[in-house]
């Protein structure tokens, strides 16, 4: 379960994973594919439409090595 949202790490989302699609351009079976993905490395933590990064240096990593093209 997520920390009381007094936790800088852990954010309420009012979209699901269609509008969140939306608006970032992507399918909405991407969005799924990729927060799986999260979710299964331990990155993110989601419940509901709250979503917790409780290492954020961990995700910070994976961004850092992310090709930019």
């Amino acid at each position: 379960s997520l920390p009381k949202s007094k936790d800088k790490n852990y954010y309420k989302i009012d979209l699901n994973e269609k509008e969140l699609a939306s608006r970032a351009g992507l399918s909405r079976e991407t969005v799924s594919r990729e927060i799986t993905k999260l979710k299964k490395d331990n990155i993110i933590i989601t419940q509901s439409r709250s979503i917790g990064i409780p290492n954020i240096e961990k995700l910070e990593d994976l961004l850092n090595t992310q090709p930019t093209d």
